[in-house]
């Protein structure tokens, strides 16, 4: 987690890899899965293959959770 949020939902840029969201948040590869996997079960990321990398990006539901919880309401 980043200041409140999954950290790959809150990198404001381009969907990050796997690899990419363990070394910003400074934990493995494995528990970032497993927490992708909660999120994409949850219905707020999906993570798309591109060649031998799975990236992640947060869904509708996902980002409107988030600009929620930026600004303080609740929807």
């Amino acid at each position: 987690m980043v200041g409140g949020c999954p950290s790959f939902l809150c990198f404001g840029e381009a969907a990050p890899t796997t690899s990419e969201v363990a070394r910003r948040a400074g934990v493995t590869s494995a528990t970032v899965s497993e927490h992708v996997r909660i999120l994409r079960e949850a219905g707020l990321t999906a993570s798309v293959r591109d060649r031998n990398t799975v990236l992640h990006v947060p869904t509708p539901l996902g980002l409107s959770l988030l600009t929620a919880n930026r600004s303080g309401e609740v929807r």
